[in-house]
């Protein structure tokens, strides 16, 4: 949760230091300051215990569970406190999978890190990064999405792009192959929002239908 003053308060289970209060203790009932941070304008939180934050500078700091590198932050060490993510800068959204995370700039260039098991990280490879690397051959974009282990991603055109774990069809291309790259749901135009769960995917026109 971010109030309003930008101080980020979170609660609940805190085995992997996800509440980032510098603390392995849970708080259930109780919301908990995360340490040393301020100034935060967006919070997003995967369910495999990792936490973000971007700044009103367009600074992204993460915290929490970082097994695969979902951290960013060039370990696999765990962090209890928030600490920044790499150099990047001019950071405008991010978005937790399971195990990596995107994140998309200013500029329209989307970021990816962590697991890259199932191609989710959109370099053409299955390596793990543990730092950001950027998305290539993927621009203009304004808004991104993280499922468990894929993701979306939507263009200022109103296309949609998508790439990595395919099982269920989440990727929405006509067939369940894993795409290591992204390819663009032809059967979507005019798109204006995306949302991405576990493994499906949703998607608003601008006519307002889903």
């Amino acid at each position: 949760m971010v109030r309003k003053n930008g101080d980020v308060w979170s609660w609940g289970s805190n085995g992997k230091g996800q509440l980032g209060n510098g603390t392995i203790l849970d708080s259930y009932n109780v919301p908990v300051k995360v340490f040393q941070f301020g100034g935060a304008i967006k919070v997003s939180a995967s369910r495999n215990a990792s936490s973000y934050a971007i700044t009103t500078t367009g600074a992204l700091f993460a915290w929490g569970n970082n097994a695969n590198g979902q951290l960013g932050i060039g370990t696999t060490v765990d962090s209890h406190t928030a600490v920044q993510v790499g150099s990047l800068a001019g950071i405008t959204s991010i978005s937790a999978g399971t195990n990596h995370a995107i994140a998309l700039d200013a500029s329209g260039a989307v970021w990816a890190w962590g697991d890259n098991s199932y191609g989710q990280l959109g370099d053409g490879s299955t390596t793990h990064q543990l730092a950001p690397q950027k998305v290539p051959n993927l621009s203009n974009v304004k808004a991104v999405a993280a499922g468990d282990s894929f993701n979306l991603a939507l263009k200022n055109d109103g296309t949609v792009w998508a790439w990595g774990y395919n099982n269920a069809g989440q990727l929405g291309n006509g067939n369940t192959t894993q795409q290591n790259s992204p390819v663009q749901v032809t059967a979507l135009s005019n798109i204006v929002a995306i949302a991405a769960g576990y493994d499906h995917s949703l998607a608003l026109k601008n006519d307002r239908t889903v």
